[in-house]
């Protein structure tokens, strides 16, 4: 708790990265890394603003890195896709992946 509060009045050190996979004003699918930690954590929801703002963390920049095309007749889902960024970064880094609830 103590952690939580010091966390909203300090900016912090190190920025996190965001992957988001859908179109602001419906349902996204995130990716989210912290650098400090190396956790990722991933979550969906809809947001009807193109500011991102979740559980008290909000967005400073923006930067497109590239468009992904997912073909959902052949199975593809913005999860299963989520799915494979992790799996690549977890086996190109050192970062441990806790379970999620």
């Amino acid at each position: 708790m103590l952690a939580r509060l010091t966390n909203i009045f300090t900016p912090p050190t190190n920025p996190s990265v965001l992957l988001v996979v859908g179109n602001f004003g419906a349902t996204i699918h995130v990716l989210h890394l912290l650098p400090e930690d190396g956790t990722i954590q991933r979550f969906g929801l809809t947001t009807p603003s193109t500011n991102f703002r979740y559980r008290g963390a909000r967005e400073q920049a923006r930067e497109q890195i590239g468009t992904v095309t997912l073909h959902v007749g052949d199975g593809e889902s913005a999860d299963s896709f989520l799915d494979d960024v992790e799996t690549r970064i977890l086996m190109h880094s050192h970062i441990t992946c806790p379970i999620y609830e």
